[in-house]
């Protein structure tokens, strides 16, 4: 039983074959051959042996054989993509963790500044409070006095004769002392009215409340904060150097499991390295760099005891105990650098600092010399302190 083949037109699903264009040396259908888009007014022949052997030789010896090689070249391809985009992914998860670690620290410093500035509010709040209870207090007391001697004395305070109260008999022996009575109300009186009369009293009272206003910086924190993090493009073009320049040097890139050539002084370790054991790197390397985006976990004895001379870039992970070999002498930590340091060997004798958060310890600061760029923001306090201009060591990336 024969088979079935597939005799349809590749740009027209729904027409076949049925003649060759002489002209284009290509099978054609019915459409092809009234569509002005390809094949109208060309040389059209049936389809014979003769016509079919020579497109079929092209395909054998040309086309088939390119074919192979796109096939391979395709695979190659998808292998860079996939590089590419594992280095993105791995990427972005980084930078999603990095703002979400930003603005939770940033959540937890506004809520403790609300916090603090509402207790601040309430304080003053409660003090105006205790205020306006102590002249509540006051008022109400004098005002109380005053309606007392005024109800008592209203009636009968013309018709009083001091000397026939304070000489009765009755009054000085008894228990019912009116003049003293008396002698206290006209006290009480006294007081009021001097109070009352005393220049700016009522404004001193009235002074102890204390207005609380407040300054309002909240629209440029809300602008700051919506400026605290940029997103960039740039392209993602695969590249795949040999070799890259830092401060007039030329590094070998590392990749895992390449060979590394004999005579290699200077070695860079980039972002792709996903595997690294002890003895990967020679022990002839006098010189590393640690590239941006470089994220593996350094342990002892990863980086050998040759090296002398340590660049670093903005790395992923952080510098652990002994994770610097004790033979480096000069440290650079470049533009970018936010990494901890667990501890920085006491063969370095110089420290080369760029746009970097790292602070060196201060007990540190006095065995080295420091050479810092104009971009650095830690205060050394001047000891041993050298300007940089860092030249050649603006970017550390592949």
């Amino acid at each position: 039983m024969a088979g079935k083949f597939d005799n349809k037109c590749t740009l027209h699903n729904d027409y076949d074959y049925r003649f060759i264009c002489s002209d284009c040396r290509v099978p054609v259908c019915d459409y092809c051959i009234v569509s002005k888009n390809h094949h109208r007014s060309h040389s059209i022949d049936f389809i014979t042996s003769e016509n079919c052997n020579q497109i079929f030789q092209e395909f054998k010896n040309n086309n088939f054989q390119f074919l192979i090689k796109c096939l391979d070249g395709d695979k190659e391809l998808l292998n860079k993509s996939n590089e590419i985009f594992n280095e993105l992914e791995e990427e972005h998860i980084h930078n999603v963790n990095t703002i979400s670690n930003e603005f939770k620290q940033l959540h937890t410093i506004l809520d403790s500044v609300e916090k603090d500035t509402i207790k601040h509010l309430v304080s003053h709040y409660d003090e105006n409070k205790e205020t306006h209870s102590k002249i509540s207090k006051k008022l109400e007391n004098n005002s109380k006095n005053a309606h007392l001697i005024t109800n008592k004395y209203k009636d009968t305070i013309n018709n009083f004769n001091i000397q026939q109260i304070f000489n009765n008999d009755q009054n000085i022996k008894g228990n019912n002392h009116q003049h003293l009575e008396l002698l206290k109300h006209c006290h009480q009186s006294q007081m009021l009215v001097k109070e009352k009369n005393t220049e700016n009293k009522n404004i001193d009272l009235l002074n102890e409340f204390n207005k609380v206003t407040i300054e309002n910086s909240m629209d440029f924190v809300k602008n700051s904060i919506k400026d605290t993090f940029k997103i960039k493009l740039s392209s993602a073009t695969y590249k795949d150097p040999k070799r890259v320049k830092l401060g007039g040097g030329e590094y070998f890139i590392y990749k895992d499991g390449c060979v590394i050539p004999n005579g290699t002084l200077y070695l860079a370790l980039g972002p792709s390295i996903k595997n690294l054991t002890i003895g990967s790197i020679p022990a002839t390397i006098q010189r590393i760099a640690l590239l941006n985006g470089f994220n593996l976990q350094l342990t002892e004895g990863l980086l050998p005891n040759s090296v002398q001379w340590l660049h670093i870039g903005a790395i992923r992970k952080p510098l652990i105990k002994k994770s610097i070999p004790q033979s480096v002498s000069f440290l650079f930590l470049l533009d970018g650098f936010n990494q901890e340091i667990s501890e920085i060997p006491p063969n370095v004798t110089q420290i080369y600092l760029g746009d970097t958060s790292f602070k060196i310890p201060q007990t540190l600061i006095k065995s080295v010399r420091v050479y810092k760029t104009p971009s650095c923001k830690q205060d050394l306090n001047g000891f041993n302190e050298v300007l940089w201009n860092s030249n050649g060591y603006s970017q550390i990336e592949m």
